[in-house]
């Protein structure tokens, strides 16, 4: 009897020893991996950003050499803006800013270069060739121009390009982190708006003077700052004819 207790002691003194070496076997390599590959974990209920484009923040960028100049010339207008952060909270989903600009007026027919009503068919973002900003590059489809003074041959059915700061960084952990001016909203696709353009002669581009979304019964300001309580009022027919009385050339509908 007294041979088998000790059998037994033996037994589940090995047994003990076996568990406990493994449990820090497995606590080691917990802590080498965790040393070797931090994984910033997104928090619960990230709202979702589909309907903004996305920039890689360390994406490379690629295409023709035409391409890229482009890019480079488009970048220069959202360079050295110091908005874009390189190592965000990894709870933080939005990151917004105050402008101190004078908003334009409601109806901005002088200041723009083109008015047309139209439809966002595409959204992409872009990083700032300086890495300290973001934009996003929206393209039109042209129902209606109300003004053109500065392209030839343009016509409704027309597709254009528009740029305006802001859109969704991706950051090597899979965070991403929406940037938005608090004055200056950004059009979604599938989505029709009114749009006030400033032509820039060296990217192609338009830049973005203010934009309203075209709804039946209600006309949506994507900018705030101004008092808009009549516009807001207005359906979508009744307010790109308010553009129209205002302007001094006829419109150039779709046929």
């Amino acid at each position: 009897m007294k041979s088998n207790k000790i059998i037994w002691a033996l037994i589940a003194l090995l047994v003990s020893t076996t568990i406990a070496t493994t449990f820090d076997a497995q606590n080691v390599n917990r802590r080498h991996q965790s040393a070797i590959s931090p994984q910033a974990t997104p928090p619960p209920g990230l709202p979702d950003f589909s309907q903004y484009g996305i920039a890689d923040y360390d994406g490379i960028e690629s295409g023709e050499a035409s391409e890229l100049k482009r890019r480079k010339r488009i970048s220069k207008r959202y360079d050295k803006e110091g908005w874009v952060t390189k190592y965000p909270h990894h709870d933080t989903v939005k990151i917004g800013r105050v402008k101190e600009n004078v908003p334009p007026p409601t109806v901005p027919t002088e200041e723009s270069d083109l008015i047309i009503s139209g439809k966002v068919i595409g959204v992409k973002a872009f990083m700032s060739s300086d890495k300290s900003s973001v934009y996003s590059e929206f393209t039109i489809k042209i129902n209606e121009i109300l003004k053109n003074s500065g392209v030839a041959g343009l016509k409704a059915g027309d597709s254009i390009t528009i740029d305006r700061a802001g859109g969704v960084v991706r950051y090597l952990n899979g965070q991403e982190v929406l940037y938005l001016d608090s004055d200056d909203g950004l059009p979604e696709a599938g989505r029709e708006y009114a749009l006030f353009l400033e032509a820039d002669k060296k990217s192609g581009n338009y830049k973005v003077v203010t934009l309203y979304e075209l709804q039946q019964n209600q006309t949506i300001p994507l900018d705030s700052g101004r008092n808009v309580d009549d516009i807001k009022r207005m359906g979508k027919h009744e307010f790109l004819r308010t553009i129209r009385q205002r302007m001094s050339v006829p419109s150039v509908k779709a046929q």
